[in-house]
C-alpha cells in the first residue's frame, strides 16, 4: 500500500514539474523561440557543456536565424532510465537526454526513442556513412536491428556516441625488470608487454613467483571484464534464426575457443619453483582482487580500465599501459582465423587487439519528433553539433576525454600533453566492441557469470557451460 501511495505521489510531483515546464516552453515560444529540454547526467563536465549549449545556440541562429533554447536537466545517473520509464507513463520524456550506451536497445524496443536515420534531416546516404565519422564501436551502440512491419530485421540508427571507456593491458614494470635476464634468456623483451598470449604465458611463467605470492596475472570473473576474449576471437553473441527470432549464439567454434583461453589462462597449471602452479593468482575465486593485488605488488598484468589511473600513479612505482595481447598466429591459423600461408603483415592486418566498451550516447526520443520537424531538427542539429570535430577536440583537450569523432580522435592521440599510458587507452578504445545487443541483457550477465564460473572450476566442460547460457 506504502509503495502505491508513494507511486501517486511520485506520478504527482513528476506531473507538476513537466505543467511548469510545459508552461515555461510555452512562454518561451511565443516569441518563436524553439525550446527543447535535455537530461544529462554530467558532474565535472557539466559547467563546460553548459558553455557548449550557449554557443550552440549561437550558431543556430546565426546559421537558421531562428531563436533556440536548451533547457539542461541533471538527472542522476543511476535513476535516469527509470525517470524515463516514469516518464513515457505519463507522456513527459524529454527531447533529448544522454544514456548508458548499454540502455539503448531497451528504449529502442521499447519504441520510445526516434530512428535517426529515417528523420527528413538525416543528412547521411546511410548509417555506413554516417559510421565514418565516430570511432567505430562506440557508433555501433547505436545501431539497433529492429523488426519491421513486414517482419523483417531492419539495422536503425537510434543515437550518436558521445562518450567511450574501455579497458586495456596494466603491466608492473618493476616486476618485469627484476626478471630482465630470465626474460631475455626466454627470447623475451622485459622492456615491454606481451603482444599475442601465446608470448603472454611464456612471460607468465617467468614472472610467477609462488613463494612470493606473486602472479603474472589477476582476472575478474564477471562477463563484462571477459568480453575482451570473446571480441578478440571475433565471436559472436546474437544470431536471427529461420523463424527470424533472436538466439544466443556464443557457443560457436570461436565462443569456446575464447572461453578456452581465460580457463586456461586462469587454471593451467605449470611447474614453478618445483611446484605445479597456475599463472593467474585466483582473483577470480573472490581472492584478493586485480586492482588491489596490482596495488600490493602481488600481480604482474591486470586487465582494468582507465579510471584506475590516478590511484595506480599514487600507489605503483612504475606502471605501463599497453594493448591487449591478441590471439597469436599460431592460434589464429588453428580456428580457421587466416589461412596457413598468411603472412605476417596480413596476419596483423586481420588478427588484432579488442577490449569491451562502455560510456554514453545522445537520444531523441519519439515525443520530440512529434512535436514537428523544427524541433526534431533542432535537436539533431545539437547532437551533431555537440559530436562534431571542433567540439569533440575541446571536450577531450579540456576534459582529458577521448573525443568519439574520428576527426578529433585522430588529432587528439597525437597530443603532446598525454602521458604514454593515456594514450595507451586513447589506441586501444579504436579496437574496442559493443557489448552484446541482447534483450534482456542483465539476465544473460546474471546467467553467463554463473556458468563461467562453473567452467573455470573445471566441474563442466567450456561448451556445455556456453551452451547452457544459450538456452538460458
Amino acid at each position: 500500500m506504502k509503495k502505491i501511495i508513494f507511486r501517486i505521489l511520485f506520478l504527482s510531483v513528476i506531473g507538476l514539474i513537466v505543467f511548469s515546464c510545459n508552461a515555461s516552453r510555452n512562454t518561451a515560444e511565443k516569441d518563436g523561440t524553439i525550446t527543447l529540454k535535455i537530461w544529462e547526467t554530467y558532474k565535472d563536465e557539466h559547467d563546460l557543456f553548459i558553455k557548449i549549449i550557449a554557443e550552440f545556440e549561437k550558431f543556430y541562429f546565426e546559421k537558421y536565424g531562428e531563436k533556440i533554447k536548451i533547457v539542461s536537466d541533471r538527472v542522476p545517473f543511476d535513476n535516469i532510465i527509470e525517470n524515463i520509464k516514469t516518464a513515457c507513463q505519463v507522456n513527459t520524456t524529454p527531447d533529448i537526454a544522454r544514456l548508458d550506451s548499454g540502455k539503448i536497445l531497451e528504449l529502442a524496443y521499447h519504441k520510445v526513442l526516434t530512428q535517426l536515420d529515417t528523420l527528413s534531416c538525416f543528412e547521411a546516404k546511410s548509417i555506413e556513412e554516417k559510421k565514418k565519422q565516430y570511432l567505430p564501436g562506440p557508433f555501433e551502440t547505436n545501431v539497433i536491428k529492429v523488426k519491421e512491419a513486414n517482419g523483417e530485421w531492419n539495422d536503425h540508427l537510434f543515437g550518436l556516441p558521445e562518450q567511450a571507456t574501455c579497458v586495456a593491458l596494466i603491466w608492473n614494470k618493476t616486476m618485469f625488470k627484476e626478471k630482465a635476464d630470465e626474460l631475455k634468456k626466454a627470447g623475451l623483451d622485459p622492456n615491454r608487454a606481451p603482444i599475442d598470449w601465446d608470448e603472454a604465458v611464456e612471460y607468465g611463467k617467468i614472472l610467477t613467483i609462488p613463494s612470493k605470492q606473486q602472479y603474472a596475472f589477476a582476472f575478474d570473473n564477471n562477463l563484462w571484464f571477459a568480453f575482451p576474449f570473446f571480441n578478440l576471437y571475433g565471436a559472436e553473441f546474437v544470431g536471427i534464426d529461420e523463424n527470424k527470432k533472436f538466439y544466443c549464439s556464443i557457443n560457436s567454434e570461436l565462443g569456446i575457443a575464447a572461453l578456452q583461453k581465460k580457463i586456461d589462462l586462469c587454471s593451467k597449471k605449470y611447474d614453478i619453483e618445483g611446484k605445479s602452479t597456475a599463472i593467474e593468482a585466483g582473483s577470480w575465486k573472490g581472492g584478493i582482487g586485480p586492482d588491489q593485488g596490482f596495488i600490493n605488488n602481488n600481480f604482474a598484468m591486470i586487465i582494468m580500465g582507465a579510471w584506475y589511473l590516478k590511484t595506480f600513479e599514487k600507489t605503483v612505482k612504475d606502471f605501463g599501459v599497453s594493448m591487449i595481447p591478441k590471439v597469436s598466429k599460431k592460434e589464429a591459423v588453428a580456428l580457421g582465423m587466416i589461412q596457413a600461408n598468411s603472412t605476417d603483415e596480413e596476419y596483423n592486418k586481420k588478427i588484432t587487439t579488442a577490449t569491451n566498451l562502455g560510456g554514453n550516447n545522445l537520444v531523441i526520443f519519439k515525443s520530440c519528433e512529434r512535436r514537428g520537424k523544427k524541433y526534431y531538427k533542432a535537436a539533431y542539429e545539437f547532437i551533431n553539433y555537440f559530436t562534431s570535430k571542433e567540439v569533440q577536440l575541446r571536450w577531450g583537450t579540456e576534459l582529458n576525454q577521448i573525443p568519439i569523432n574520428i576527426e578529433a580522435f585522430e588529432i587528439y592521440k597525437n597530443n603532446p600533453k598525454l602521458s604514454d599510458r593515456e594514450r595507451a587507452f586513447v589506441e586501444q578504445v579504436f579496437y574496442s566492441k559493443p557489448s552484446p545487443k541482447v534483450p534482456l541483457s542483465e539476465k544473460l550477465y546474471d546467467v553467463a557469470n554463473i556458468e563461467m564460473e562453473q567452467a573455470l572450476n573445471g566441474k563442466k566442460s567450456q561448451k556445455k557451460r556456453l551452451i547452457r547460457s544459450r538456452k538460458n
